[in-house]
């Protein structure tokens, strides 16, 4: 409007002067059109997007131009992996997803595990581990694991919520230090895949990142890694999801597919017996207490919630799928505790929160 304007003003009032006018502002459009897309690298850009930047020259605020009128719909464009393309967000921790559900008591409250956001986590020495100590004649089950120094164990929960898991040193031992994605045990190999949350032991199937931490292979990688060994085209390379691109941030992206019927959460098989590949789901959020605040929450997270999960992926026919998940360890923990001491993982805050209002 303002260049036909500009156009209409430099010609004489009538008719004829209006055409004229008109014609000389659709030459100063296209000039205009011309001169962002040649000084411009996000892309071509359409007439839509002069606004912004019209409004940014008369020191307006400035403007991201909309997907759909670049010349590449990143959504739409799912190249192979290759060098110079990386995933958004690089996380150091090896969480299965950011925003994970496990259901609630109830069968439709969401446990959130509010895991790392994308950001890399700063250097941190080693946690040493103090938790609720209970005695080994109340154990249930109990597993040497000799590669860490540890026996893994099941008994009462210092929480009053049925079982809870716990570690003590193997005798003999003295101090383990352990690494971050230290596999503990199974969180369990049989179960079933639904579509909706049922009982307070599933877990959601979903990465919020490539960089999200599986085991493939028998090694613990991140998503893309994984993904880059099953070769081709990564789009539908990851079951029950949608791999795309941004190419001109040069960064790969990963969205749920909405589509997708296999099932979404992995319900446990809660009546088999306690066994080093189902130990894992007797973990419960340590840090809650009745009364606490999210500040209290969070700091007592630090200390307490050591576990988070990730999935056990294996390749068939040229995609990636799910198999069970795993506990592993959030971060480097030492543990010198000769008694077991409970150990725990985190629901986050939003599934408290949303307890408390029922």
């Amino acid at each position: 409007e303002n260049l036909y304007h500009l156009g209409r003003g430099l010609f004489p009032m009538g008719r004829e002067g209006r055409q004229q006018g008109a014609a000389y502002g659709a030459l100063l459009l296209f000039a205009a059109i011309l001169y962002a897309n040649v000084t411009s690298t996000a892309g071509w850009v359409g007439p839509l997007a002069l606004p912004g930047m019209l409004s940014q020259a008369r020191g307006g605020g400035g403007f991201r131009i909309p997907c759909a009128l670049r010349k590449r719909d990143p959504v739409a464009l799912v190249p192979h992996l290759r060098p110079g393309m990386h995933a958004r967000g690089v996380s150091t921790r090896s969480s299965v997803f950011e925003d994970g559900v496990r259901s609630g008591d109830d069968g439709d409250e969401e446990k959130v595990y509010d895991f790392l956001q994308g950001q890399e986590e700063e250097e941190r020495p080693p946690l040493e581990y103090e938790g609720k100590v209970c005695t080994r004649a109340d154990m249930e089950f109990g597993i040497q694991i000799e590669n860490i120094g540890l026996e893994v164990m099941v008994g009462p929960s210092s929480t009053g919520a049925g079982r809870g898991l716990f570690v003590a040193l193997i005798p003999g031992v003295d101090r383990t230090v352990l690494s971050k994605g230290t596999p503990i045990g199974g969180y369990s190999k049989e179960g079933s895949w639904e579509q909706m949350s049922a009982g307070d032991k599933c877990v959601a199937y979903a990465f919020a990142s490539l960089e999200n931490g599986v085991f493939f292979e028998k090694e613990l990688m991140s998503l893309l890694e994984a993904a880059s060994m099953i070769g081709g085209d990564v789009h539908g390379c990851v079951a029950g999801h949608l791999i795309f691109s941004d190419e001109e941030e040069g960064v790969l992206h990963i969205a749920l597919d909405k589509h997708y019927d296999t099932g979404r959460y992995f319900v446990p098989d809660s009546s088999a017996d306690i066994g080093v590949g189902n130990l894992g789901m007797f973990a419960n959020d340590l840090a809650y207490s009745d009364g606490c605040t999210e500040m209290d929450y969070t700091e007592a997270t630090l200390r307490v919630s050591v576990l988070e999960l990730a999935w056990r992926m294996e390749g068939r026919d040229g995609v990636l799928k799910p198999t069970w998940p795993v506990v592993i360890l959030s971060r480097d923990v030492a543990f010198s505790n000769a008694e077991p001491m409970e150990v725990g993982v985190k629901y986050g805050w939003k599934y408290w929160f949303e307890t408390r209002k029922k």
